[in-house]
């Protein structure tokens, strides 16, 4: 297979190449959507065959496509050859991109596309542009593309300058018998029958429980307390529910023309492609697909020889607002505590308290200069760098102690 090599868009000379490398992982530790999936590479040139160091190197993929990416590194310490480290156009997203003005998906899409001279594959998905958006002012845009392909059921990888999204399928789209190939380890069985939204405050169930549990992002702007959201799962959820595949782990196996993210049947067990591939004449290699179960607190029973508490964790982020709450409960036989964590970017502010209401009426508060602390709405104590302030109420109990501007006086105040 030749590997049809070009510099910045000019063919170079196969026999100047010694080797290439291609890494491409899709997954984390754990099978999920939205993944914003990055190549790696390595190809390693003689000195003697090229004139220049190109900014971009293009080469054929195992599955006969074109892949190009970006020179992110040169290695020139070998007399005779040049390594050159390569990432693909992914890397580019790595920004933030002024969407302040894009209210819909597509729209925001478009801006990303327009600002880093990039194309997409999504013109006919008008569905997923329509999904309103509004920008925090700090997302990036790989974040923006990755909840983009989230709430597409699928990933987003960039195949040269276009940024392609692809939904999952349940069927292996090739086959290797492994009697073709060397060491074959086959690990843990996964099975996907539920997929869940769960923000704290509202949550979507698509599927049963009798399998493991997809969670998407609770903090994806595309999910959210709208009546379209099951919808949205609902849409994806055909493609990826009863999904079955394995652990993986076969070396010197055939290359087959899959591309990362897809699943390939080995020996009769589907698993996922990881491309962790060496050219040397010709694409060469194996597979390895660990992947853990997805664990997520919706609930969580601890059980320990004295007790049985029942744990959880809830989250929620209004964007529009500068919101985030974090709720934290723990029940017994005999009680429930709760933690209640709040960020208010608007008023500076972070908040403390064991009250679930929004928002709370008795808490304790950070700001810049200090804390603070009330009780039913109003404030009972102050805590700054100038005063330390304590009114209860009470009487005698009430008291103050404030520095003056001077710095070298402090006031007691005590209240009769």
């Amino acid at each position: 297979m030749s590997l049809d090599v070009m510099f910045d868009g000019v063919s170079i000379n196969e026999d100047n190449v010694i080797g290439a490398k291609l890494n491409t992982t899709v997954f984390g530790e754990a099978f999920a959507l939205g993944e914003t999936i990055c190549r790696s590479a390595t190809m390693e040139i003689l000195k003697d065959g090229i004139v220049s160091i190109p900014s971009s190197v293009s080469f054929t993929h195992p599955d006969q496509s074109t892949v190009t990416m970006l020179v992110d590194n040169v290695d020139d310490t070998d007399d005779t050859f040049y390594q050159l480290h390569l990432v693909d156009y992914m890397v580019l997203l790595n920004k933030v991109i002024d969407l302040s003005t894009q209210t819909t998906a597509g729209a925001a899409l478009e801006a990303i596309c327009t600002e880093l001279n990039m194309t997409h594959n999504l013109s006919n998905a008008d569905s997923l542009y329509s999904y309103a958006f509004a920008w925090d002012g700090f997302t990036t845009a790989r974040d923006v593309i990755g909840m983009m392909a989230e709430a597409y059921g699928g990933y987003a990888i960039c195949e040269g300058t276009q940024i392609s999204f692809y939904g999952f399928s349940k069927d292996p789209v090739d086959s290797i018998d492994v009697e073709d190939c060397g060491d074959f380890a086959l690990g843990g069985r996964h099975y996907i029958s539920r997929i869940v939204w769960d923000n704290g405050v509202n949550k979507y169930e698509y599927g049963s429980d009798i399998g493991d549990t997809l969670y998407l992002s609770e903090t994806n702007v595309f999910f959210g307390d709208d009546s379209n959201t099951y919808d949205r799962i609902a849409a994806f959820g055909d493609n990826i529910i009863g999904m079955e595949f394995y652990n993986v782990k076969v070396e010197d196996a055939p290359i087959v023309g899959a591309r990362a993210g897809q699943l390939i049947s080995i020996g009769g067990y589907n698993t996922f492609v990881n491309e962790a591939w060496e050219y040397f004449g010709d694409w060469l290699g194996g597979y390895d697909c660990q992947l853990q179960t997805s664990e997520q607190a919706e609930t969580s029973v601890i059980v320990d020889p004295l007790e049985k508490a029942v744990v959880s964790i809830n989250s929620t982020v209004n964007r529009q607002e500068g919101l985030l709450d974090i709720l934290g409960t723990r029940t017994t036989r005999l009680e429930t505590d709760m933690i209640h964590f709040q960020v208010d970017a608007a008023a500076q502010e972070v908040r403390v308290t064991s009250q679930d209401t929004l928002p709370p009426t008795s808490y304790t508060a950070f700001q810049e200069d200090g804390m603070r602390i009330y009780v039913e709405g109003e404030q009972v104590a102050e805590a700054t760098a100038t005063r330390f302030e304590c009114d209860k109420g009470l009487g005698v109990q009430d008291w103050a102690i404030e520095q003056t501007s001077s710095g070298t006086v402090l006031c007691f105040f005590r209240k009769w």
